[in-house]
């Protein structure tokens, strides 16, 4: 009788420890995923306000204003 008491405490010890293992890896998994939608609303932000057009404009090699037509056509 005295083993299966002490094998019992030992379980409940083991689930204890289980119960707050699964609480830290919720908080974890639940961080990440509030980082993941705010980053997804900030780039959706950026692309509606006109960043994502502004900057491939600004980075592209040809102009398509005036010249860089011409000068594009003849690359």
């Amino acid at each position: 009788m005295n083993e299966m008491h002490a094998f019992g405490g030992r379980i409940r010890r083991v689930a204890c420890s289980q119960v707050g293992q699964a609480t830290v890896e919720y908080l974890l998994v639940g961080a990440v995923l509030i980082f993941i939608i705010v980053g997804m609303g900030a780039l959706w932000r950026f692309v509606a306000n006109g960043g994502l057009d502004s900057f491939v404009f600004s980075r592209i090699s040809h102009s398509i204003i005036g010249k860089g037509l011409v000068d594009a056509l003849l690359f």
